[in-house]
C-alpha cells in the first residue's frame, strides 16, 4: 500500500506491478509532476518463501522498463 498526499496528481501504473502469490506483491504510481519530469514510486513485499535470485530476476525486468521510461523511480 502506498499513501499519496490528495494534494498530487497521480496515475497507478499496473503495467510495473508484480504479484506471485506466497512470493512478491508490488504496487506502483507515477506521479505527475507539471514542472518537470513524472516520478515513479513502488512498493514492492518480497515474501520469505522466495529465493533472491528468483526475486531479483522478477524484478530486473520491471526495473528495465522504468529505465526505458528515463523517470525517477
Amino acid at each position: 500500500m502506498i499513501y499519496i498526499s490528495d494534494r498530487l496528481e497521480y496515475k497507478l501504473r499496473k503495467d510495473l506491478e508484480i504479484y506471485e502469490k506466497k512470493k512478491v506483491e508490488s504496487t506502483f504510481v507515477e506521479i505527475i509532476n507539471s514542472k518537470g519530469k513524472n516520478v515513479i514510486i513502488g512498493c514492492i513485499y518480497k515474501h520469505h518463501n522466495i529465493s533472491d535470485k528468483e526475486f531479483n530476476m522478477l524484478l530486473e525486468a520491471k526495473l528495465a522498463k522504468v529505465s526505458q521510461e528515463k523517470k525517477p523511480c
